[in-house]
């Protein structure tokens, strides 16, 4: 081999070992230059691979960058239009959605409409029975402070009971007027319109009165009134027998009056009445009876004597009313408060008012046409569910202006006019925009064929949301950019600058 240097010359992909096997023998040489050979033509193979990949990928960029590039010039060319659009979209998607209405009924439908036990369960609302076993008893309650003595973070936390120290019914004008409002209410004796009509239904106090009255009547009286009542004969009694003798017949009968004592002494007690309203009225009724009964309470409770005016009234479909009620404010002010923050977050970061402003425009046009979306096509009213839904969405429903926003403030600085930038904005955030957009509508169009009206609005809701946070990101504020747009970067940017002199 070393006679002749030029007549197997070594290739340059020959490895370490390769040439000094080539020292050893010829034959050896001969191997090892057909292995590294081999190799050689493996790595080729490799690079090529990898060159057709890469020139793949960058067909599909150069594709999408074409039609990015397409759709700007088409946007920029009609820009004007589109901001005159986007502004009466928002006016009209505005009024739409403010014309969302509170369901008729307060408890939501957990299934189809077409499902056979959904079906039951609206055929079974219309039947007598059913209303008249639904309406709600209301309690009216003396003596205790509605308090919530438990900690808001732990819910198995159960809350004390606080009593009121004021309350005194063994005064003998408190016990009149216990014995008038019971009557009032129970018996609903000056027709109450916020009260059922049941004139049979028995007063507690008025069970106390006529026991009183047969007791000292009776030739062989019970030990109880006997030993505790000394000889009343009704209400009012004298104030020293009437927390002994209340709690004795209580003892006796303790389904008839609801009352809670300590140490033989009336702490609370309870008047229940019968409302005109059952679970299965609208909202609208139930709030309106919850209005009447406050009012009425308030006059009673300038009326009262000082001894019995701190009474209150509760009931658990008021409980169930209040929550839909908090949680449909909540709803409309999360959508305030998204807005707000997001505004906030764009100023600092942008420091530009007029990318504030656009920001917020398209904002609100994504907010506005969702909701309008699902009040007029759909004909969705704002229930317990559509206010979860409206609150879990806000954050899809601004993601992509905010995108797009730091997308065009952060172009940059060799990016001056405004029409640059959002070339910039739209080529740059385009793609992830629709990515996203395409992997969530994905995942919620699988939700519509679920059972369950919940899944189901959820998906709707969602695919709805996003397809308006597209048309605000790439309609709205693209094109309120190119026409109202900055064109100086407000913004100093950390940008990492790069060994090469032409970087890309």
């Amino acid at each position: 081999f070393s006679s002749h240097p030029k007549t197997f010359p070594p290739p340059p992909s020959l490895s370490l070992c390769a040439l000094s096997a080539c020292v050893i023998s010829v034959s050896g040489c001969n191997t090892s230059i057909e292995v590294t050979a081999t190799g050689s033509t493996e790595d080729s193979a490799s690079q090529s691979s990898s060159s057709s990949k890469l020139e793949h990928d960058t067909n599909i960029s150069d594709r999408r960058t074409s039609l990015l590039s397409s759709y700007y010039n088409l946007l920029h060319y009609l820009r004007w239009p589109a901001a005159l659009a986007s502004l009466g979209a928002l006016i009209g998607c505005s009024y739409v959605a403010s014309k969302i209405q509170p369901p008729n009924n307060i408890s939501p439908g957990i299934l189809p409409s077409n499902n056979r036990y959904e079906r039951h369960r609206e055929w079974s609302e219309h039947l007598l029975a059913s209303k008249l076993i639904g309406t709600r008893e209301v309690l009216f309650i003396w003596g205790s402070i509605p308090a919530d003595t438990s900690h808001r973070m732990d819910p198995t936390e159960s809350t004390l009971l606080v009593y009121d120290e004021s309350f005194d019914p063994s005064n003998e004008t408190a016990q009149e007027y216990l014995f008038q409002q019971c009557k009032i209410l129970a018996q609903n004796t000056k027709n109450h319109t916020f009260l059922q009509q049941n004139g049979g239904r028995t007063c507690s106090f008025q069970a106390f009165n006529d026991w009183l009255a047969a007791q000292s009547q009776s030739i062989s009286p019970t030990e109880a009134y006997s030993t505790h009542c000394k000889g009343a004969t009704g209400i009012p009694m004298s104030s020293d027998v009437f927390h002994p003798c209340l709690v004795a017949f209580d003892d006796l009968y303790p389904n008839v009056m609801f009352i809670t004592h300590e140490e033989g002494l009336v702490k609370t007690i309870v008047i229940a009445a019968r409302s005109q309203t059952s679970r299965f009225s609208g909202i609208e009724d139930q709030d309106q009876e919850f209005n009447a009964i406050e009012a009425w309470s308030s006059r009673e409770r300038k009326d009262a004597p000082n001894e019995a005016s701190s009474f209150f009234f509760s009931s658990f479909g008021f409980h169930v009313l209040d929550t839909l009620i908090n949680m449909t404010s909540s709803a409309r002010a999360s959508i305030g408060i998204a807005t707000v923050c997001a505004a906030a977050m764009i100023l600092l970061t942008s420091r530009s008012s007029s990318v504030t402003m656009i920001s917020i425009f398209s904002i609100s046009y994504v907010f506005a046409a969702t909701i309008a979306c699902l009040v007029g096509p759909l004909g969705w009213k704002l229930g317990l569910f559509e206010s979860i839904l409206l609150s879990i969405s806000i954050g899809v429903g601004s993601d992509f202006v905010l995108h797009a926003s730091h997308s065009y403030s952060m172009a940059p600085d060799s990016f001056v006019m405004k029409e640059a930038r959002t070339r910039y904005a739209v080529l740059h955030i385009g793609p992830p925009i629709l990515g996203s957009a395409f992997t969530t509508m994905s995942t919620a169009t699988f939700m519509l064929f679920a059972e369950n009206q919940f899944s189901r609005k959820f998906g709707t809701i969602l695919i709805i949301t996003i397809l308006h946070s597209m048309i605000g990101a790439f309609v709205v504020f693209f094109a309120l950019c190119d026409c109202f747009g900055p064109s100086k970067n407000h913004h100093k940017s950390c940008v990492v600058k790069s060994k090469n002199k032409n970087p890309h």
